[in-house]
């Protein structure tokens, strides 16, 4: 279960690390995205996992909106472009833009009879857009 927390908490990191790189996101990136999931999840499985990968653009000191918003895994939903953000007051500097990771991963125990239920291991990362503020979404 710990392997397995690690894992989730390493793949959000990666996908914020990885899109926070990049001058534009295309939907073939997006795809290889959540496909790195299954790499990133071994030896546990990715179906399990939700995530929704989002663009923030800092507008002032206490506003931030969604620029683009994809998501993955069943129930996962995106972000509305446009909606508020609410971010840490360390990360509100007006004119930057912030890649958000936030995951969500159900574990079933492997030894149900010792844990009943699942666990639901959730986790966020944030990355400062290196190259481009916001980094745009094309098709």
């Amino acid at each position: 279960m710990l392997g397995t927390n690690k894992r989730a908490q390493n793949a959000a990191a990666s996908l914020a690390d990885v899109v926070a790189r990049d001058t534009e996101v295309s939907n073939a990136e997006i795809a290889g995205l959540w496909d790195a999931l299954d790499i990133l999840m071994y030896p546990d499985t990715s179906t399990s996992m939700r995530v929704v990968l989002t663009s923030v653009r800092v507008v002032s000191a206490t506003s931030a909106t969604v620029v683009w918003s994809e998501a993955h895994g069943q129930g996962a939903t995106r972000r509305t472009t446009g909606t508020n953000v609410s971010l840490d007051a360390r990360m509100m500097v007006p004119g930057t833009s912030i890649i958000m990771t936030e995951t969500s991963y159900t574990y079933e125990p492997l030894l149900g009879f010792l844990f009943p239920g699942d666990f639901e291991m959730t986790h966020d990362a944030y990355r400062r857009s290196r190259l481009v503020d916001p980094i745009p979404r094309v098709s």
